[in-house]
């Protein structure tokens, strides 16, 4: 019989091999199509999608990714592994919901909602490399700043989740015996404890080189967009 401690380790680990391939591209049909137009239309199908609470438009839209991506020679089974996760999750978020009245069908489509979304966005990023979604936003005019912290997001976020996934590959490695819950949780929070400064480290090196470039570090900068920023956020969760 599967151990707590066990699940949580499979658990850990299949979230990080989860995200460390999110970000994965393939070549494909629609490699060929200029990345300025794929992000412009994702980005329709991912608003479409999150607009709306009429089943059949977003079931409309998650047929139209999927057969998209079929016709572009992509996996669709592998494009639904790599988009399930976020909703799964949303479903477990929005289910008390039910308690307070919401009908069950309220979460399904919102749980939906996501999904479409998350497909969309992979379909992006199956399609295209990271890079040249980074310079078709450049040349739509997104601000620089916004650009860089999508950028060393990027870099940083499947940076750790590669540490944490060689993490946990190193501890099953020395391991000789099944271990007790005790012992576990205490070489789990050592793992935990290398982890954050492993994390820390990264984000001093990532902060140095930013000064390097002349970049300011620890302050807020662009007030200009601090007010468009609020409103985008006030918009996105009146939507939502």
């Amino acid at each position: 019989m599967l151990r707590l401690h066990e699940l949580i380790e499979r658990s850990i680990r299949a979230f990080s091999e989860y995200f460390q391939n999110f970000f994965v591209y393939e070549e494909n049909l629609l490699s060929k199509v200029d990345p300025r137009v794929k992000v412009i239309g994702f980005t329709i199908l991912a608003v479409l999608s999150v607009s709306t609470f009429e089943i059949e438009k977003i079931l409309f839209t998650i047929v139209s990714i999927y057969l998209l991506a079929f016709l572009s020679g992509i996996s669709t089974i592998k494009l639904l592994k790599r988009s399930y996760l976020f909703p799964l999750f949303s479903f477990f978020v929005v289910l008390p919901t039910l308690f307070f009245g919401e009908p069950f069908s309220y979460v399904l489509i919102f749980s939906l909602r996501v999904f479409a979304a998350i497909s969309s966005l992979q379909l992006l990023i199956i399609s295209t490399p990271f890079n040249e979604v980074i310079s078709a936003l450049r040349s739509l005019k997104v601000p620089e700043k916004l650009l860089n912290s999508l950028w060393i997001a990027y870099v940083y976020s499947y940076i750790l989740v590669r540490d944490l996934l060689a993490i946990l590959i190193a501890r099953e490695s020395r391991r000789v015996k099944r271990s007790g819950h005790l012992e576990t949780m205490k070489r789990g929070g050592e793992a935990l404890g290398l982890f954050m400064l492993r994390s820390m480290e990264k984000g001093e090196k990532v902060a140095l080189a930013m000064k390097l470039r002349g970049e300011p570090v620890g302050s807020v900068g662009g007030s200009k967009l601090l007010i468009p920023y609020f409103l985008l956020v006030v918009v996105w969760w009146t939507i939502l």
